[in-house]
C-alpha cells in the first residue's frame, strides 16, 4: 500500500494500493496499451493480468514500480491542487520514503535514483519504519513488532538507535 502526505498531517492524505494491471487481449497480457494503476485495476481485474512491483525485498521490478510511484503522487497531488504540472508540483517538496528493516542496499540506491532523476524532487530521505512507528508514538526506546501479509518483524531501539538487525 502506498501511502501519502504533508509532514504536518496526522494520518497520510491518499493511499492506494500498490498494483499494476496489464490489460488483457484476447486472453493474453497486451503491453501494447495503457497499464491501470492503483484501484482502477483491482476494478477490472477481470480484464487484467495483475501485476505487484514488489514481491520481497530481493525481487522489485523497478519499472512498475516507478509507475506506480508516479501514478500515486499524481493522484495525490490532484487532491491538493488542480494547477500545477506534477513535475512543477515535485520540484518543491522534499520527499521521504520509509523501508522495512531488511531492506537491501541496492533498493536504497535505486530508490535515491528515482526519487532524483524522475520525480526530480530537491531533497529525499529514507527512515526505516520501525523507528517511524516509535516516534509517531513519542517514544526513543522501545520494542517494535511489524506483523504482515507474508513477514514479521521484531526490532529492539534504544535511545533512536536500532540494536540488531533481523537475521
Amino acid at each position: 500500500m502506498n501511502k501519502v502526505g504533508m509532514n504536518y498531517a496526522d494520518v497520510p492524505q491518499y493511499a492506494a494500493p500498490n498494483v499494476v494491471g496489464v490489460p488483457k487481449l484476447n486472453g493474453k497480457t497486451n503491453t501494447n496499451t495503457n497499464f491501470l494503476y492503483e484501484i482502477n485495476a483491482y476494478k477490472e481485474a477481470q480484464n487484467c493480468h495483475l501485476r505487484f512491483p514488489i514481491e520481497s525485498a530481493l525481487d522489485i521490478d523497478w519499472d512498475d514500480l516507478t509507475d506506480v510511484i508516479t501514478n500515486t503522487l499524481i493522484s495525490w497531488q490532484r487532491t491538493l491542487t488542480k494547477h500545477e504540472e506534477i513535475s512543477e508540483f515535485m520540484s518543491t517538496k522534499n520527499l521521504i520514503f520509509t523501508e522495512r528493516i531488511d531492506n537491501i542496499e541496492i533498493n536504497r540506491k535505486k530508490l535515491y535514483e528515482l526519487a532524483f532523476e524522475v520525480l526530480d524532487v530537491p531533497k529525499v530521505g529514507i527512515l526505516d519504519q520501525s523507528l517511524c512507528a516509535l516516534f509517531s508514538e513519542g517514544k526513543t526506546t522501545g520494542l517494535v513488532i511489524d506483523s504482515g501479509e507474508t513477514s514479521t518483524s521484531v526490532v529492539p531501539i534504544f535511545d533512536s538507535k536500532i540494536q540488531s538487525k533481523p537475521y
